[in-house]
Parts: C-alpha cells; structure tokens; sequence
C-alpha cells in the first residue's frame, strides 16, 4: 500500500509539474511596447527682460508630456562661478531602425 500511495504521489508531482514548465517553454516572446517621440517645434522667440544680479538666462524649451510638446518658458537662475549655461536641446537618435528624439537637461559646464 505504501509503495503505490508513494508512486501516486510522485506521478502527480511529475505530471503537475510538466503542466507548468511546458507552457512556459511554448510560450511566445512578449510584445514589445516603444514609444517614438516626433521631432519637437522650432524654439519660440523669448522677449529676455533685463538681467538681475548674479542671474543667467535658461532659455524656454519643448518638453515631453502626456503625447505632445509642451513649451516651458525661460527664466532666470543662478549663475554658477565660472561656468557657461547649456542649454536644454533635442537630440535625434536610432531606435530599432526609427528616428526617435530625447531631450537633454540644461547644465552648467567648468569654463
């Protein structure tokens, strides 16, 4: 009796166990998702008002969000010693064989 009740319990362990494994070696790869990001619009024209002290311009930028461009107007920040301002900008890039486009933060760079 022990010998059968052990043999019935390692079938079904066996059986339920292919039951698991098989599917997952027959399944198909996952579906992959991209998101492609059009080119964005030419800058806007800024009027720049008058400096303040220890200010630098950040020129308005095209962000990214929710499915379209959205423009962030400049301002002012402050200057960092010496250094110079990079502008935030749109670089064009290859994904999968289709143009696609990110954007690059502004930053301060060392003179």
């Amino acid at each position: 009796m022990f010998k059968r009740s052990l043999f019935t319990l390692l079938a079904a362990t066996a059986l339920s166990t292919s039951v698991l494994v098989v599917p997952a070696v027959f399944a198909p790869a996952a579906a992959q998702i991209g998101v492609y990001i059009g080119a964005p619009p030419p800058a806007r024209v800024e009027v720049v008002p008058v400096a303040p002290a220890n200010q630098t311009w950040r020129p308005g930028y095209w962000n990214y969000e929710n499915s379209a461009h959205v423009w962030a107007p400049g301002a002012y920040i402050e200057t960092q010693p010496n250094s110079h301002y990079v502008p935030d900008r749109w670089v064009k890039y290859q994904d999968n064989g289709r143009d696609n486009w990110k954007r690059e933060n502004g930053r301060w760079e060392k003179n």
